[in-house]
């Protein structure tokens, strides 16, 4: 189904034109350019500290950074909910109940 805010590609994907839809695409466009050629495993707390620190000297807003982020991780809990599993879910302490007193927010 197509309306304003969608369009059809060459190949019958629909593309969302709506703002959240444009923002998305451009997060994940900036992380494509860090994280090219790397296989999930790779992408560590370290890899990511520098694709920070990367956005940084770039100029990019906190809000900008953290929108990036928040579509990796997206990547990543889509990846793990497919079946068969692309990538293994990892362990979170809050997932468990536990509290953490060194959280970063």
């Amino acid at each position: 189904m197509e309306n304003s805010s969608t369009k059809r590609t060459p190949r019958g994907n629909h593309v969302d034109l709506t703002s959240g839809g444009i923002q998305a695409r451009r997060s994940v466009s900036k992380l494509k350019v860090h994280f090219d050629g790397f296989k999930a495993n790779d992408i560590t707390t370290a890899e990511i500290k520098k694709y920070i620190n990367e956005r940084k000297e770039q100029d990019a807003s906190n809000a900008t950074v953290n929108r990036e982020l928040a579509a990796l991780k997206r990547m990543f809990r889509l990846a793990s909910q497919h079946t068969p599993k692309k990538v293994k879910s990892a362990s979170h302490p809050y997932a468990q109940g536990e509290q953490c007193q060194n959280r970063i927010l």
